[in-house]
């Protein structure tokens, strides 16, 4: 995947210019960047910064079950339309397919492939801050 700089990556760079990429010392600055952003815990993007953060200190079990809550979440939210909730899962699936080959889980990584291919979305209809905030690298 190519990034760009988006929120996910911007709070790589946070932890990492405040040294805090460290495992021990991870969960304790991301608990306080969550409480000065004010972020609701009932939002699905503070799963998504934390499931990508996991994924750039290799913790990837645990990735892998944060970006599996967010994807839940994005499903059941009635704030984004059809299109809006499958370009973000289409950006998950890209970190969890990362994931699974790493794990080398073949049958959940065939499944998550099937599942990626059918993914469709309007761009018109999604909200524009979407491709800065979670950057796809082609659709």
């Amino acid at each position: 995947m190519n990034f760009v700089m988006s929120k996910s990556l911007y709070i790589y760079n946070y932890f990492k210019a405040k040294k805090c990429l460290i495992k021990k010392d991870f969960l304790c600055a991301y608990e306080n960047f969550v409480k000065a952003e004010k972020y609701n815990d009932k939002d699905y993007s503070l799963y998504i910064y934390k499931g990508i953060s996991e994924f750039f200190l290799k913790e990837f079990e645990s990735s892998l079950y944060t970006l599996q809550r967010a994807l839940l979440m994005i499903e059941s939210d009635k704030k984004l339309n059809k299109d809006e909730k499958n370009y973000l899962k289409k950006y998950l699936f890209g970190f969890i397919i990362d994931i699974l080959k790493i794990l080398n889980k073949e049958e959940s990584l065939n499944e998550y492939l099937k599942i990626y291919k059918k993914l469709k979305f309007d761009r018109k209809n999604i909200n524009k801050n979407f491709f800065y905030d979670y950057p796809l690298e082609s659709d």
